[in-house]
């Protein structure tokens, strides 16, 4: 009876890890190993091995009416057959627990670990003891053993996909609220919230600002700081995020601190935290959201996929005899793609072109003409109803209109509909003493010193919002004065110290983000966050 059931075990895991490393080759590969050479080839050894061991079990244990010299001498075979699936377990185990430990799925390496660990386990029990009498073992109960491994692996496979997805993701969600306004004047702190962890950046999102931590998100309301809702994914790093014009949709790109190549992208809906979408990818997105859609871009035309539902939702291809300038970096706004563009052509050298995101049709076209002897680093900037290209021209987004032409030794530093700012370098001013900054009217053409420093204190180049003009310094201690004033007239609005260390950033955007209900500060090393209005 005990060797009856011996056998029959033997079969089931034999056939079950068999089956089970054969599914491998149609499941996703593991998030840290990716797919290649050597997996293909270790599942197509684990198959074959398996399927040996099952002809060996059938062929080595004698059965009434077989002569004796038609068996097969069974322990040297089963003992080679088990130390290659030995091997292949202490190979393969700790790439499977390495991968399950991710965050991320793919449970590729797990079933062929499982397949190796079944295969040793049916070798052992299909040993041959040296008191077994032949005629009393039939053969039934290694075929119902195989029967019952072809039932054994669904479980395994249900079994691995759960271990993975079911990875304990910490997540919160909340109702859907309208978003606040940009507050029209920054006069102080509004509201402070410490961050579980060193924040890694901010971005404005939904009903205020989301807060990327090391291994997930927070969304903070911006008219209170109050939390919204979170997500963390244990075992992840978020590489990356970055959210739709309109602040609808916020995308962030997971991938695992244990290495590996593959990344799990999430789309959340900004102002409730519910997620839309996952994709997993060995790559990070090299498409671009717009508001409803992804954009893939080439040299030649754009192609636009929904961005929820899938599936192509327009292609836009470029004038003959011109090509996209810099095509992952054309601008997204909230009206829609604006692209720059190089032609052939002398009499239109260079066009603008605003599309409809529903449509991929142009909503306008405008030929520019690009000053010759100006550097092109800055190409395209995006700022308030706004764009500059090649810090020169100043174009309205919503109907491709020029609104100003900067003149010699002028440079349009940010871009903004009304009053964008400007960098001005006097004649015979040497170039470590930096440019004089200049806001620009562009109702009544006027330029306007930026308001006085003091002399004591060292500031960054200020910062246009919606709600003025913003300026970070730097005072004695760990602090930061945070200065608003309004605009046209440069007049004081308010001030605010932050306690975010006393090295100023390289610009005031890698500290301040402009969200709705506040402008968010914070800094990476410093858990506090402070919401200014």
């Amino acid at each position: 009876m005990r060797r009856s059931l011996g056998r029959a075990l033997s079969g089931a895991f034999v056939v079950g890890g068999a089956v089970a490393a054969g599914t491998a080759l149609f499941v996703p590969a593991g998030p840290v190993y990716a797919d290649g050479p050597a997996w293909r080839y270790l599942i197509a050894g684990t198959v074959l091995l398996e399927l040996s061991v099952v002809w060996l079990l059938g062929r080595c244990w004698p059965r009434p009416g077989r002569p004796a010299g038609a068996t097969v001498p069974p322990r040297r075979s089963l003992l080679f057959t088990g130390g290659l699936a030995l091997a292949g377990a202490l190979w393969a185990v700790p790439r499977a627990v390495n991968d399950l430990t991710s965050g991320l799925p793919g449970p590729r390496p797990a079933l062929v670990a499982a397949g190796f660990l079944l295969l040793l386990a049916g070798v052992a029990l299909g040993l041959p003891g040296s008191g077994a009498e032949p005629d009393a073992l039939p053969r039934r109960p290694l075929v119902r053993g195989w029967l019952a491994g072809l039932l054994l692996v669904p479980v395994l496979v249900l079994a691995d996909f759960a271990a993975v997805r079911l990875t304990p993701v910490r997540a919160t969600t909340t109702d859907a609220v309208a978003a606040p306004e940009v507050p029209a004047v920054v006069g102080g702190v509004r509201w402070t919230w410490t961050a579980p962890s060193d924040p890694v950046g901010v971005v404005a999102a939904g009903a205020g600002a989301v807060v990327r931590l090391r291994d997930g998100l927070t969304a903070l309301a911006g008219r209170d700081g109050a939390v919204r809702w979170t997500y963390r994914r244990p075992g992840t790093t978020v590489t990356d995020v970055v959210t739709t014009p309109d602040g609808s949709r916020l995308i962030a790109i997971f991938s695992s601190r244990n290495g590996g190549r593959h990344t799990l992208v999430v789309t959340f809906d900004a102002y409730t935290g519910a997620v839309l979408e996952t994709d997993e990818t060995v790559h990070d997105r090299v498409a671009r959201p717009q508001n409803r859609v992804w954009l893939d871009f080439d040299p030649q035309r754009i192609r636009a996929t929904w961005l929820e539902a899938g599936g192509e939702a327009w292609t836009w291809r470029a004038p003959d005899g011109c090509r996209l300038d810099r095509p992952l970096e054309q601008l997204l706004t909230r009206a829609g793609p604006v692209l720059l563009m190089t032609c052939a052509d002398p009499a239109r050298p260079d066009l603008a072109v605003g599309l409809d995101e529903a449509t991929g049709r142009e909503r306008w076209r405008t030929v520019l003409t690009r000053a010759t002897d100006r550097e092109r680093r800055s190409w395209m900037v995006l700022g308030s109803g706004a764009a500059s290209i090649d810090a020169s021209i100043l174009l309205d987004i919503e109907t491709g209109a020029v609104l100003y032409t900067a003149a010699p030794r002028h440079a349009i530093r940010v871009p903004d509909r009304n009053f964008p700012l400007l960098d001005y370098y006097p004649e015979g001013r040497p170039p470590t003493a930096g440019p004089d900054v200049l806001v620009h009217d562009v109702a009544t053409g006027t330029d306007r010193p930026e308001p006085a420093r003091d002399p004591a204190t060292r500031c960054r180049s200020p910062l246009l919002t919606p709600a003025g003009l913003l300026r970070l310094c730097r005072t004695a201690g760990d602090t930061l004065r945070l200065e608003s004033f309004t605009l046209p007239a440069g007049q004081p609005a308010g001030s605010a110290e932050l306690a975010l260390g006393g090295d100023l950033p390289p610009s005031p955007e890698r500290m301040l983000t402009v969200a709705p209900g506040a402008v968010v500060a914070w800094s990476a090393g410093h858990r506090t966050v402070y919401g200014l209005a």
